[in-house]
């Protein structure tokens, strides 16, 4: 599995103070440059961050809304079927479908994206287990992708979502 369109893993043990580092990346990020939209999501906290579609869901439906209302540029010459894939409507139903999808906007996209507590996240789809919607991702140059979650509890390796298995 490839994860180079990953910017920054932090990996930590509970109460290590990942979640409030993350935040503070997110602060000083929007600080830094307020033209670069900031996504941050805390994993399992909410309905919409329990799942690895229900996450990348909700990350596509941010970028779609923020373009829709001006705060972020299509990076490039929109043609009309890229125009006619930028609405809600267009989110695919399936996560197969969806991942493609999301790794569409993030490479026409400039934003910043934090996403903490990877190890929070259901292992539906085996979202927790091979994080599937990171693998090969090639975002904008300009995009970074910041992500947390807790080490391996497991010697094999089969618990970190970052490492494969054969």
């Amino acid at each position: 599995v490839k994860f180079d369109g990953v910017s920054l893993a932090i990996v930590g043990v509970s109460g290590a103070g990942k979640t409030a580092l993350m935040a503070k990346l997110a602060q000083l990020s929007y600080e830094r440059d307020a033209d670069i939209p900031v996504l941050i999501r805390f994993c399992g906290t909410s309905r919409g961050s329990r799942t690895g579609f229900d996450l990348v869901r909700s990350l596509c439906v941010q970028i779609i809304l923020l373009y829709n209302l001006g705060k972020l540029r299509y990076a490039g010459i929109p043609t009309n079927e890229a125009l006619q894939r930028l609405s809600i409507d267009a989110i695919p139903k399936t996560f197969k479908d969806l991942v493609g999808y999301f790794h569409f906007l993030l490479a026409h996209f400039i934003c910043m994206i934090f996403i903490d507590s990877l190890d929070q996240l259901t292992d539906e789809d085996t979202a927790r287990r091979n994080v599937p919607f990171l693998e090969n991702v090639k975002p904008h140059g300009k995009t970074r992708i910041i992500v947390s979650m807790l080490p391996d509890d497991d010697e094999s390796g089969m618990n970190d979502p970052l490492v494969t298995t054969k």
